[in-house]
Parts: C-alpha cells; structure tokens; sequence
C-alpha cells in the first residue's frame, strides 16, 4: 500500500464550495450568498460604473442576489 498526502480542505460558510485556506478566504469575501459581501464589479454601489453622459445601468452580480435593484417588490 502507498501513503497518499492529503490537503485539507476548507467549504464556504455561505454555498457549498470548497478548496485550500486562501482560496476559500477570498472566495468568501464575494460569495454571492453572503450578505456583507465585496462585489469588485461595482464597489457595492450597486451600479456598474459608467462615464457621465451614460444612464446608470444595475450592477448584474449584485442584481443576482438582491430583489431591490432589479425592481421586484419584498412581499
């Protein structure tokens, strides 16, 4: 028999992913089922950002996970 090394392996607090320390510590931080996330496409704004004359557009990522910004009611 053959002595396998193993890595631990660390799973999200939020979704069922899972991989090393510091890919999880990163992944976690923009986890879409987080809800104090880092969003780096908008800087959590909610709004991509856009030059001046353009009309502000919903941030996609952020739309995902929040009902608010893409116009639906909380019932």
């Amino acid at each position: 028999m053959k002595l396998v090394k193993t890595r631990t392996r660390y799973r999200c607090d939020f979704c069922a992913r899972t991989s090393t320390r510091a890919a999880m510590e990163a992944h976690e931080r923009m986890c879409w089922r987080n809800p104090d996330r880092h969003c780096p496409s908008c800087n959590n704004t909610g709004f991509y950002p856009r030059e001046s004359w353009e009309p502000e557009e919903p941030c996609y990522y952020c739309s995902k996970r929040d009902p608010d910004l893409l116009g639906w009611t909380k019932q």
